[in-house]
């Protein structure tokens, strides 16, 4: 083992005397702070892994919208250190639906999709009809995002009787609430959407903005049913992170995904 007060040298040295191993880390971008000297527990991450990449393999995951933020050209910290960048690719509605369809299964569970016909009909071509259009419609109101995706299907869901679910049409988000939002509030969504949830005290340094109008903001927010209170302390919803992405790539407020 290693003791706690060891510094980077002396993780470095244990990590080059240990058998090659492959190490994962999770949610790297936690180790990130837009705002200046924030960006120091992530280099220095950067360079444990830099200084035994020749001993061990290392495979860390980060939040997409962080990843393209820190490839912008504001952003001072070189991430070329990764020998190679895997993206979760967007789904096709055929994917989505061999996807989602298959886990129902696995959990016994059979899914109808009667409800949605204008008339009621048991006609298999009208009913594969509908259900193709369900995966479309799911595939573009969730830009293929299965997290996303998830979520509407979730929202979806009728009880049908002993194993088996109904499906109806789920709400999308109203993008024209994004109209009535504040400057305060949009920066509020950018740095939420960029650091994948912060706490007010964590918005505060990111923004410089007052807590008393961070709160006011967090609260008009939660009531437009944008974002929603999680153990990272405010984050934006599910169903609308595609929506604010949008928004925000607009309005030159964040980078694109690519």
């Amino acid at each position: 083992g290693l003791d706690e007060s060891a510094d980077s040298r002396d993780l470095v040295l244990h990590l080059r005397s240990m058998d090659p191993v492959v190490i994962g880390i999770d949610d790297l971008h936690r180790l990130m702070l837009r705002e200046v000297g924030g960006y120091e527990g992530l280099r220095w991450m950067l360079g444990i892994f830099q200084a035994t990449a020749h001993r061990h393999f290392w495979v860390t995951s980060l939040h997409q919208h962080t990843w393209s933020f820190l490839f912008g050209a504001a952003a001072p910290i070189n991430m070329d250190v990764f020998r190679a960048a895997v993206r979760i690719g967007r789904l096709s509605s055929e994917e989505m639906a061999s996807w989602i369809k298959g886990r129902s299964e696995a959990a016994g569970i059979s899914l109808g999709f009667s409800s949605l016909a204008s008339e009621a009909s048991d006609d298999p071509r009208t009913l594969n009809r509908i259900e193709t259009a369900y995966w479309r419609l799911l595939r573009d109101e969730s830009g293929g995002n299965p997290a996303v995706a998830e979520a509407y299907f979730l929202a979806s869901l009728c009880s049908g009787g002993p194993g088996k679910a109904d499906i109806l049409l789920f709400d999308a988000p109203e993008e024209s609430r994004l109209e009535e939002i504040t400057d305060a509030e949009v920066f509020t969504l950018s740095a939420l959407l960029i650091h994948d949830g912060l706490s007010v005290e964590l918005l505060e340094r990111v923004l410089g903005i007052s807590k008393d109008e961070l709160r006011s903001a967090c609260r008009h927010l939660i009531g437009l049913e944008i974002i929603e209170r999680s153990e990272k302390g405010y984050v934006v919803r599910m169903p609308w992170q595609p929506v604010v992405a949008r928004f925000l790539q607009q309005n030159r407020l964040l980078y694109a995904a690519g």
